[in-house]
């Protein structure tokens, strides 16, 4: 993760749902009121530091730190993140998904800090989408699993959706499958890295070989609310209430691996990583405003 990024997408999903049992819900579900099993913030001996000022380009996490956080592989290629919400559903970014041509494409690897090795696998059963998703509108999707994940444990444990977003200027956490390089800086880029490519331009499928590469990353952020962010994409890619931004930073900023990955705000997600143009802010689906769409989606 963590380099200056690029730009996103629009699915194209059938948009089928799953149904629960009602005593499956109550013991599983971990984004809705129901507290059920869920993450519950850092253990006590786990600090977090301002990565910022210590490492350029974020800094290597634990799967126990962050037991929420899923790999989105296509064809063993690593196309984003995306954050568990009960044993059979995990919200993802559009983009990320879209690379498959139908849902069992996707691969998605939770209880590991590397998306290509340990932890447990499965295959998604279905992709949905919500119906008014347009540009950064609504830039997410809902995976369902073909196989329930096993109990939740230190290393794989669902995340609660936030109710409402931060101050503006809070601090806000990032975390995402990136590269292992602890001197990276964002803006060393080639000029072209900064640019805005279509989804279907980008070499997305070329680096899942790479040393190093697909491990779990955490940095840190400062909230941009939406109404301070929408003078930097007034109409570009349909920018709306439904988004907001985290501040441009220097040293570190989420690159084209990182679509659908958590920003977490008071031990809750409160969005995923849609995209960002140039060297404005990155932009972020609002997950406190997608909860109910969310909620009636894993729920029927």
């Amino acid at each position: 993760m963590m380099k200056a990024a690029v730009v996103f997408s629009i699915i194209a999903a059938a948009c089928h749902h799953y149904v629960f049992a009602a005593t499956e819900l109550s013991e599983e579900l971990g984004s809705g009121e129901i507290d059920g099993v869920a993450w519950n913030g850092l253990e006590e001996n786990e600090v977090l530091e301002d990565s910022q000022t210590r490492l350029s380009g974020g800094r290597n996490a634990t799967i126990t730190k962050f037991p929420f956080m899923a790999s989105i592989l296509v064809n063993n290629s690593l196309t984003g993140g995306g954050a568990i919400l009960n044993r059979r559903w995990l919200v993802t970014g559009a983009y990320a998904a879209s690379f498959a041509d139908e849902a069992s494409d996707i691969l998605v690897r939770v209880g590991s800090a590397s998306s290509f090795r340990g932890g447990f696998t499965s295959r998604a059963k279905r992709i949905v989408k919500h119906p008014q998703a347009s540009g950064y509108r609504h830039d997410f999707a809902l995976i369902q699993l073909e196989t329930s994940l096993p109990p939740f444990s230190r290393h794989i444990r669902p995340i609660k959706i936030g109710d409402r977003t931060p101050r503006n200027g809070a601090r806000v956490l990032f975390t995402a499958f990136g590269n292992d390089h602890p001197h990276h800086h964002p803006h060393q880029e080639s000029n072209h890295d900064h640019h805005h490519h279509h989804p279907h331009q980008e070499s997305n499928h070329d680096h899942h070989h790479e040393p190093g590469f697909g491990v779990l990353k955490e940095t840190h952020f400062k909230f941009l609310e939406s109404k301070k962010c929408k003078n930097h994409y007034f109409t570009i890619l349909s920018f709306t209430k439904f988004s907001f931004c985290t501040e441009a930073s220097n040293t570190t900023a989420p690159e084209s691996k990182d679509f659908g990955s958590p920003l977490i705000y008071g031990k809750k997600a409160i969005g995923v990583f849609s995209g960002q143009w140039h060297d404005k802010p990155a932009v972020f689906v609002d997950l406190t405003k997608e909860k109910s769409f969310i909620l009636k989606t894993i729920k029927k």
